[in-house]
């Protein structure tokens, strides 16, 4: 067990919570898992009081962590708004899961610098990227504008998201063996790194 990472998620309802979590224990056959994260997608300020309010969601979260039911508590987010910043420097929160790809790169504004990647490392909170290869719209467009295009975009764009060193893990989903192994020699290829803060440098010094 302690071999593997065991992250799961609850929605938005307080009075589930604690029977979401045992029964994912319950299925997964183990007493505790490392991660539970509030499944959000953009917060607005009342969700955002709610679950930070006594009582809420992230109270009862933080219960499970005394008792050892979780390692961790998080949330995830499609949005980069105040109620993300509201939750990282809360201090309540061990673990951010946002957007962030080449097409979305707004939690790491490097020209300015700005975003919640940034926040979240100067709060100590672990970030977590999802949709790191696009979920597919990169591709689509190339298709579109360069229909004879057949280089495979995915190891490129794995590398992208893996040389931002505000990154910890980066989500990517898999359902072959193949795709696993192309995946673990894209993260294990170091020579593919680029860095963000030269990248995005919008002119060259003289």
């Amino acid at each position: 067990r302690s071999d593997v990472f065991v992250a799961t998620k609850v929605s938005g309802d307080v009075e589930n919570v604690r029977g979401s979590v045992e029964r994912s224990l319950k299925l997964l056959r183990t007493d505790h898992v490392d991660l539970v994260q509030i499944h959000g997608n953009s917060y607005t300020e009342n969700q955002a009081n709610e679950i930070l309010a006594p009582g809420g969601i992230l109270e009862q979260l933080e219960s499970l962590k005394t008792e050892g039911l979780t390692r961790h508590v998080g949330f995830t987010s499609e949005d980069n708004n105040a109620a993300v910043f509201r939750f990282i420097t809360s201090g309540r929160f061990d673990v951010m899961q946002i957007s962030y790809n080449l097409l979305h790169q707004h939690p790491a504004e490097w020209t300015r610098p700005f975003g919640s990647l940034f926040e979240a490392r100067d709060a100590g909170v672990g970030t977590v990227t999802m949709r790191t290869l696009t979920s597919g719209i990169f591709q689509k467009w190339v298709s579109t504008v360069r229909p004879d295009d057949e280089y495979d975009y995915t190891s490129s764009l794995l590398q992208f998201v893996l040389s931002n060193p505000l990154v910890n893990v980066a989500l990517v989903g898999m359902r072959t063996v193949a795709e696993v192994e192309q995946n673990v020699k894209t993260a294990n290829d170091l020579s593919g790194r680029v860095d963000h803060e030269e990248l995005h440098r919008k002119y060259p010094e003289s």
